[in-house]
C-alpha cells in the first residue's frame, strides 16, 4: 500500500493482516513470562501513584498564600480596558454598559480596582468610586483584610477618583510618588487611571490611546493569522480523513512485543525521577534561578533512558524503539510535523469550545473553586507570572524551555517511551484498538500532570492525541517534536506580545 507522502526511495510499511496479528498474539505468551507480568503490575502501580500525586498537588491544594495580585492577574481587565479605549479611538460612539464581576473570597481586590479604572474611563469618576466602595463592602462582609501595599493602592485610587469627581482633573491630592507606585503595580492600566480624557497631559494621553490602537491592530493580525491557519487546517484535516477512509495513508510504526515491559519500566523510572527533581528545584533553588533549575532538571531526567541499557538492551535498539531516528530525510519529517500541526488546529479549537462550555456548566453548578477557574485559582500556567516581568533573560529562558526542552523531553518520554510500551503491550489487540488505547492513555497522563488544572485536560489531551497519531504515522519523534515546539512557540510568542503591550 503506497503512501504518497513518503519518500519514493523508502518502501512503505504495510499494516499487518489478520494472519500476522494472530501469529503475533500466539507468540505473545512466550515473551510475557510471570516476571514480565509482574513488571507490568509494578510499573502501572508506580505510574498511577505518581499521577495521583501530581493531580492532587496541582488541583486540590489549599488556596495559595499569595494575597496580592501580580500583573498576570490583571491581564484580563487590562486587555478589556485597552480594547475599550482602542475601539473608541477607531470608532467613537456611545459605549455599552461595562459589565462588572462580583467580588468573592477567591478574588484579588486589585482586579476589581482595575474594573474601577475602566469604569472611570467609560462612565466617569462617580461610577469608579461606587465600584471602590462595593469592593470595600464585599471585603468587610467576607472578613478579608488588605495588605499594606493593597491599602496604599486603595487610598491612591480613592483619592484619584474623588479628585476627578470634584472636577480636579489634575488630581492634586495624589503626589508623584503615589502615581509612580500606581503605574508600577498596574502598568498601562495605572497610566490610564492617571490620564483622564479631559484635563490630563495631552501627550501622555495621546500615547495611551495610541498604545490601545496598536494593541487592537496586533490582536487583529493574530486573529487573521489564526483564521488562515484554521482554514488551512480544516482543508488538511478533510484530506487526511479522506486518505484514511480510502486506506491510502500508511503508518510506519512497528511493534516489538518482546521488550514492551522494559519501556514501561523506563517511563516509571523517569516519572519518579522527574517528580523528585521538580520537588528539589522548588524546595532548594532560589526563586530567581527556578527557571534555570527547571531546565537542568528537565534534561537531567533523560538519564532514565539508561534503564533499558541496564536491563540488557543496546543504546542503538533503544534509540530506534523510542523514535530517535528517521527512515526519511529529517527535514522532510519536520515538514510533516508542520503540516500535521496545522491539521490539528481545528481540533484544538473544538477542545477549547468544550472547555468553555464545561466552565459554564460548572460555574452554574457552583463548582468554580473546585475546578480552579476563579480569581487566584484561575487555570493558567504559573510561568505567566514570570513573563509579565518583561525581563529579557526570563523571556529567553522561558522560550528555550517551552520550545526546545519541553518538546524534546516530553515527546521522548510520552510519545517515545510510554507510547512504545503501550503499543507493544497491546499488540494482540486489533491495530485500531491498540492505537486508541495507547494514544488515549499517554495523552491523558500528559495532560493531567500539566499545571493548567483540571480544565486544561480537554485541550491538552487533544493536542497530545495529535502528537501520538503522528508518532504512529511516522514512527519517528521528529514530527511530534516539531508539532510540540510549534504549539508552545505560538502560545509563548502570542502571550509575550500581549504582555509587552500591557
Amino acid at each position: 500500500m503506497n503512501d504518497p507522502f513518503d519518500s519514493p526511495n523508502v518502501p512503505p510499511v504495510v499494516e499487518s493482516d489478520n494472519v500476522v496479528i494472530a501469529q503475533v498474539a500466539s507468540t505473545f505468551a512466550k515473551h510475557e513470562s510471570p516476571i514480565h507480568l509482574a513488571s507490568y503490575v509494578v510499573t502501572w502501580a508506580v505510574i498511577f501513584a505518581v499521577l495521583v500525586f501530581h493531580v492532587v498537588r496541582m488541583n486540590f491544594a489549599p488556596i495559595e498564600s499569595r494575597l496580592e495580585a501580580t500583573k498576570a492577574d490583571l491581564l484580563q481587565v487590562s486587555m478589556a480596558a485597552k480594547l475599550k479605549v482602542g475601539i473608541r479611538q477607531i470608532s467613537p460612539k456611545d459605549d455599552p454598559k461595562t459589565e462588572i464581576s462580583t467580588f468573592d473570597a477567591d478574588d484579588f481586590p486589585e482586579t476589581h480596582w482595575g474594573e474601577a479604572i475602566l469604569l472611570n474611563e467609560v462612565e466617569g469618576a462617580d461610577a469608579a468610586l461606587s465600584q471602590m466602595k462595593n469592593v470595600e463592602r464585599s471585603m468587610d462582609t467576607l472578613a478579608l483584610k488588605l495588605t499594606p501595599d493593597q491599602q496604599r493602592l486603595h487610598n491612591i485610587l480613592t483619592r484619584l477618583f474623588a479628585d476627578y469627581d470634584d472636577g480636579d482633573m489634575s488630581a492634586s491630592n495624589v503626589p508623584q510618588s503615589e502615581r509612580e507606585f500606581l503605574e508600577e503595580r498596574f502598568g498601562w492600566l495605572g497610566t490610564l487611571a492617571l490620564t483622564p480624557k479631559v484635563g490630563s497631559d495631552v501627550n501622555v494621553r495621546k500615547k495611551v490611546e495610541q498604545g490601545a490602537v496598536s494593541f487592537i491592530v496586533m490582536m487583529l493580525v493574530v486573529a487573521v493569522a489564526f483564521c488562515l491557519m484554521l482554514l488551512t487546517g480544516v482543508v488538511g484535516l478533510c484530506l487526511v480523513l479522506v486518505r484514511l477512509a480510502s486506506k491510502k495513508l500508511a503508518c510506519r510504526f512497528e511493534n516489538h512485543a518482546e521488550n514492551g515491559h522494559l519501556y514501561g519500566e523506563t517511563f516509571a523510572v523517569w516519572f519518579v525521577f522527574f517528580t523528585i527533581l521538580q520537588l528539589m528545584v522548588g524546595e532548594f533553588i532560589p526563586g530567581d534561578f527556578h527557571l534555570a533549575g527547571a531546565g537542568v532538571a528537565f534534561f537531567a531526567s533523560l538519564l532514565a533512558l539508561l534503564w533499558p541499557v541496564v536491563r540488557g538492551l543496546t543504546l542503538s535498539d533503544t534509540r530506534k524503539a523510542i523514535g530517535w531516528s528517521s527512515r526519511t530525510n529529517p527535514l522532510y519529517e519536520a515538514m510533516c510535523g508542520v503540516g500535521a500541526y496545522i491539521c490539528l488546529v481545528p481540533l484544538i479549537l473544538a477542545a477549547f469550545v468544550v472547555t468553555f462550555l464545561l466552565m459554564q456548566v460548572l460555574s452554574a453548578g457552583g463548582l468554580v473553586s473546585f475546578v480552579q477557574m476563579d480569581g487566584r485559582n484561575a487555570p493558567s500556567h504559573p510561568i505567566i507570572h514570570e513573563l509579565v516581568k518583561n525581563n529579557p533573560v526570563i523571556l529567553l529562558t522561558t522560550f528555550f524551555l517551552a520550545c526546545v526542552a519541553a518538546p524534546i523531553i516530553e515527546e521522548t518520554m510520552f510519545r517515545g517511551v510510554l507510547y512504545r510500551h503501550m503499543r507493544d503491550s497491546t499488540i494482540w489487540f486489533p491495530r485500531l484498538a491498540s492505537v486508541a488505547i495507547s494514544a488515549g492513555f499517554n495523552s491523558f497522563i500528559f495532560a493531567a500532570i500539566h499545571p493548567q488544572g483540571l480544565l486544561g485536560i480537554p485541550v491538552l489531551t487533544t493536542i497530545a492525541l495529535g502528537f501520538s497519531l503522528v508518532r504512529e504515522w511516522r514512527d519517528s519523534l521528529i514530527a511530534p517534536m516539531v508539532m510540540h515546539a510549534l504549539n508552545n512557540g505560538i502560545a509563548t510568542v502570542t502571550f509575550i506580545l500581549i504582555v509587552k503591550n500591557l
